[in-house]
């Protein structure tokens, strides 16, 4: 995907928003959470509602991290990697996807498969989506990583983590 930098970020400021934001206020509301800092709201131990995503993707900045998160991804990925190292079948893993579930993977090609699942992803129609909403499906995707079941490797939540806090937005068609 083609990625563009925030400029904001770029200069160091974190960004306005108003009523007028497009995409800004899809999900904004009067409540007692929408006046609560984020400065104490933390991926990985507090609950990630629709109007906290909404206010962390209009704001460009250090993101903070439960300590426990790396452990939890760390916890996962062992699971993962131990089902491998023992041959056992693990869908998506070292078995195929959906009506190729029962199909085995051979080792020298899980890595190439893991690659072709991405690429047979990566495709889309219409117009890209804002980079607000861009931002918010990326850090939707952290705090589901934060939870550590996904097997994902801590490198790919720490990359995450780093496109975020420094305004690095992909184009999502």
């Amino acid at each position: 995907p083609t990625m563009r930098p925030n400029k904001r970020a770029a200069q160091g400021k974190r960004p306005v928003t108003d009523a007028s934001s497009a995409g800004v206020n899809a999900l904004a509301g009067t409540s007692a959470e929408s006046s609560l800092p984020l400065t104490s709201f933390v991926i990985g131990r507090d609950r990630m509602t629709p109007r906290i995503l909404e206010r962390l993707a209009v704001t460009v900045g250090h993101l903070d991290i439960d300590p426990h998160v790396r452990v939890r991804l760390a916890e996962a990925r062992s699971v993962i990697e131990s089902v491998m190292a023992r041959g056992e079948p693990a869908y998506g893993v070292n078995r195929g996807l959906g009506p190729l579930r029962d199909q085995e993977i051979p080792e020298e090609l899980q890595h190439a498969f893991q690659l072709f699942v991405l690429a047979s992803h990566d495709a889309a129609v219409g117009k890209n989506l804002t980079p607000i909403e861009a931002r918010s499906v990326m850090l939707a995707r952290l705090a589901v990583m934060a939870q550590g079941n996904s097997g994902a490797t801590t490198a790919l939540f720490e990359g995450l983590r780093c496109l975020l806090e420094c305004g690095v937005t992909p184009a999502i068609p």
